[in-house]
């Protein structure tokens, strides 16, 4: 069994791969290369290397919703110009949330002045901006290409739903009963079963 899992793995990864280079092109892994992280002075805060992420799984898979959720996280970071980098991030980049969204003040060739090909990249995370701005939102990204993110889970609470704090808080002092949850299982119909036994008695 283990080696079976081995062998779909490879397959898997393999087809991820061929897919990001009939995309990407050849070279799309080598221009992950010499991208300076955001808590580089350089980068003026911004995250170029998860912003080329995101625009690799838009062009290769067409991943709408996953990527504009995460480049919302990044358009949601305060930053003041008027400030200098080290007080902007001190206030506003938490390892929950590292980096900014693309920002035409930041200096792009300087920030990537270590990079084979910054033309190309520079490019792309504009591309990206455009794409997955809060501004520029589709009314149809599945006219575009652009679908939802395949879940892998075995089971989705609602598709798109999103629990809140109360919900959590409920599913925990009820033992799961109420709030939010996994979906159904055997043994919570079991005790359901058994608390309606209780309860029409």
């Amino acid at each position: 069994a283990g080696k079976k899992y081995h062998n779909d793995l490879e397959i898997a990864e393999k087809k991820v791969k061929d897919q990001m280079e009939s995309k990407l092109g050849k070279d799309w892994e080598t221009n992950m290369v010499g991208i300076p992280p955001c808590d580089d002075p350089v980068t003026n805060g911004v995250a170029i290397g998860h912003i080329m992420w995101l625009h690799n799984l838009m062009a290769a898979f067409g991943m709408y919703d996953f990527c504009s959720k995460r480049y919302d996280n990044l358009e949601n970071i305060g930053w003041d110009h008027n400030k200098s980098y080290e007080e902007n991030y001190k206030k506003n980049i938490t390892s929950g949330n590292m980096g900014r969204s693309y920002c035409t003040k930041t200096d792009y060739d300087k920030a990537l002045r270590e990079h084979g090909n910054p033309e190309v990249i520079k490019a792309k995370i504009a591309e990206a901006h455009d794409w997955l701005c809060a501004a520029n939102v589709p009314k149809d990204p599945k006219a575009k290409g652009w679908e939802r993110a395949y879940d892998l889970r075995v089971w989705e609470n609602f598709p798109g739903y999103e629990p809140t704090i109360p919900q959590v808080v409920l599913q925990n002092i009820t033992f799961g009963l109420l709030g939010s949850s996994g979906g159904p299982t055997k043994a919570g119909t079991k005790y359901s079963e058994r608390l309606r036994q209780i309860l029409t008695q």
